[in-house]
């Protein structure tokens, strides 16, 4: 009896202990902390190079980034563009990986392309190749396959085969930007990639994600925009998560 007592409270421990290390490291709940305040830009290129500006120490401190984008959206991809080309030399990644859903990539140059949804074991053995071998990897994918706060993603299945259990795949830390299109006012609310529907009409499971850029739009509709100019803002909204939203530019 006291055997099986130790047994249970060990892996209830290990249980707990688990848990709480993937809520330390991704943050449990969508919480928002400001990083930059809603501002405006000259371009999206100025956009992504200040939010390098703003996380540079952090951002050089992992060897894994994930960037988010929304598909066919020229101005996400100009956004990274900016952001790699403020990284200083010293500072480069190795390798930009770009999920082949994107299509054909223009704005950025890309050294390979594969497909997170559809080979996920594939792809995180072969991260594990190459975080081994001393290369800073960034990965480019649409933000429905990257965001914590969607259900089902690459990154949910990443983070349960990496933290998710008693022995680590590899020992690798990573930081996901998620990049979405925000309302300037009401009757953009639609233009939002994501729908905030509850239960049972979340169908995607994207619903957390769209109700906080629903609610960060709403916040911001009675600031003074700034004619020929683009408004963004981002959020920490997890130890390891950030939020970009990016609008069109105001004429």
């Amino acid at each position: 009896m006291k055997i099986s007592s130790w047994i249970y409270y060990s892996i209830a421990g290990t249980v707990v202990v688990l848990g709480v290390s993937v809520a330390l490291f991704f943050g449990a709940k969508p919480r928002s902390l400001p990083k930059i305040s809603f501002s405006h830009f000259e371009s999206p290129e100025d956009f992504g190079a200040n939010i390098y500006k703003r996380l540079r120490l952090e951002i050089n401190s992992h060897h894994l980034l994930f960037l988010g984008v929304q598909p066919q959206e020229i101005a996400h991809l100009l956004i990274w563009k900016g952001f790699l080309a403020s990284l200083e030399t010293s500072n480069k990644f190795n390798l930009v990986i770009a999920d082949k859903s994107l299509g054909e990539i223009k704005e950025i140059e890309i050294n390979e392309t594969v497909s997170l949804q559809e080979n996920p074991e594939e792809i995180a053995e072969y991260l594990k190749k190459i975080i081994l071998s001393s290369k800073k990897i960034i990965i480019l994918a649409p933000t429905s396959y990257l965001s914590y706060l969607i259900r089902n993603n690459f990154q949910s299945f990443l983070r349960e085969a990496v933290y998710g259990s008693s022995e680590k795949i590899f020992d690798v830390n990573w930081l996901t930007f998620s990049l979405s299109r925000f309302a300037n006012k009401g009757e953009e609310e639609k233009s939002i990639p994501f729908s905030c529907n509850t239960s049972p009409h979340d169908i995607d499971g994207s619903s957390e994600l769209g109700c906080l850029i629903l609610t960060k739009s709403k916040v911001n509709y009675r600031k003074k925009r700034i004619s020929n100019k683009y408004p963004g803002m981002l959020d920490q909204i997890g130890s390891k998560e950030y939020l970009a939203l990016f609008a069109e530019k105001n004429l």
